[in-house]
């Protein structure tokens, strides 16, 4: 019998497994984030921001989950921290384009620092190459995924 069709136990089941490896990534990130007074999804817009500043506010949002709401609820958050600050679009007034401010970036800074400390210590026991592997594994799950949607 594959490991695929094995059924005696839901620790065994690779979805399962996987969903709750997600759920545990998160909680370890939320008590990092935690000191920063951040979550791990304004986090990853911050992220974003720094990656390529003055995005439109709808290329901030996930394709696959399609979370326009949250991301706007999540982009007022970090107005309001001051992180982040609105522009209406030079062209089209009904986008907006979203930046870093100069707090933004000092937390951003600080806050990536923490996390890459702690990403070194959870992978430790990885080497480069299995990483590497990890990743590719990853990349055909989510390929495989958005194939069946």
């Amino acid at each position: 019998m594959s490991s695929i069709e094995r059924t005696d136990s839901i620790d065994q089941a690779h979805a399962y497994r996987l969903q709750r490896l997600g759920r545990l990534l998160r909680y370890q990130l939320l008590r990092a984030l935690a000191p920063f007074a951040l979550t791990p999804e304004q986090f990853v817009i911050l992220f974003r921001l720094h990656e390529q500043d003055g995005q439109v506010q709808k290329e901030l949002v996930d394709d696959v989950f399609d979370d326009r709401a949250n991301i706007t609820h999540l982009v007022n958050q970090l107005t309001a921290a001051g992180h982040v600050r609105r522009e209406r679009h030079e062209t089209d007034g009904r986008q907006r384009r979203v930046f870093l401010t100069e707090s933004g970036r000092e937390r951003f800074d600080s806050v990536l620092k923490h996390a890459l400390e702690v990403r070194a210590e959870l992978f430790s026991d990885f080497t480069d190459d299995e990483l590497d592997q990890l990743m590719t594994f990853v990349a055909r799950i989510e390929e495989r995924i958005g194939s069946m949607v």
